[in-house]
This record gives structure tokens, sequence and C-alpha cells, in this order.
């Protein structure tokens, strides 16, 4: 009977944690954006250069100590991957991110459209999304005004993604 009980425990213990885990990316004092961008392919050009205007931002957001949340200074950590130019492989990304990367914030991929299916995901887990232009500086302010991490409050601020 102890054995059941302790499994028990540990059952829930792992859904607990692991539910919360899969819908907010805020860890410690850190929060995660995610993306997919063309590093190979066909937009490689175009992407490189968003890729290194995320960075320069966020750099410039984490060296003036992040964005301010609830009294307290959050830093901007970026998840991304390779889409390869790949229309199919990014919305297999974009489902990663969300699925098993945790990540709740996420910037919509440059160049190639959401499929149905990632639209339903994103749906489901109430992800906040916006396009690449301004990106992370408007995550920055949304946080900052709505002084939450809450998807739907974050959202208010970035306003209706156009689908």
């Amino acid at each position: 009977i102890m054995k059941k009980i302790i499994l028990y425990l540990i059952l829930i213990v792992n859904v607990i944690f692991y539910s919360t885990t899969a819908f907010a990316k805020v860890v410690a004092n850190k929060i995660y954006i995610g993306t997919t961008i063309s590093l190979t392919g066909e937009n490689t050009s175009k992407a490189l250069l968003l890729k290194k205007q995320y960075d320069s931002v966020i750099k410039n957001i984490n060296d003036k100590g992040g964005a301010k949340v609830g009294g307290k200074l959050y830093k901007f950590e970026f998840i991304y991957y390779d889409d390869e130019s790949n229309y199919v492989r990014a919305n297999n990304l974009i489902t990663r991110l969300i699925l098993n990367d945790g990540v709740q914030f996420i910037i919509a991929p440059n160049n190639l459209k959401l499929s149905d299916s990632t639209k339903d995901i994103i749906k489901k887990y109430h992800i906040t999304i916006t396009t690449p232009k301004g990106a992370i500086s408007n995550y920055k302010d949304a946080f900052e005004l709505a002084n939450s991490f809450d998807g739907k409050e974050i959202s208010k601020f970035l306003g209706e993604y156009e689908w």
C-alpha cells in the first residue's frame, strides 16, 4: 500500500509540474521567447538579418536590466530553430517550441505561413504570438504594461495576430 501511495504522489507532482511548465516559460528571472528562423534555404539572407536584430534588441534590453514585471526584473532568453525555409518544418518547430520547450510567447515565422494544425495548438494552449517586426521590444512593452505574464493580458497589448 505504501508503494502505491508513493507512486500516486509522484504522479500528482509530475502532473502539476508538467502542466504548469507547459503553459508558461518564465523560469527564475528569464522570459523565454521562441521562433523559427530560416538560417538555411531560400530565405536565409533576410532571416540572418532578422536574427541579428533579435539578438541585438535582446542584448540591449538585458544589458539595461530586462523587463520589469511585478516589481522584479526579468531578462529575455531566445529559443529558436532553423526552419530551413520549409513551411512544414517551421510548423513542426513552432509546435515543438510550445509542447516540448514550454514556450508561451512566440514570434511568427517571417516568410512562412502557419498551418491550421499549428494555429489550433496556439489557440488550445493560449499561446501569445506576434509578428516579427519589433517583436522583442513589443513583448517587453506588453509585459511591463500588463505587469503580468498572462497570455491573454499580453495579447491585449500586442493586438490580435493576423492569421
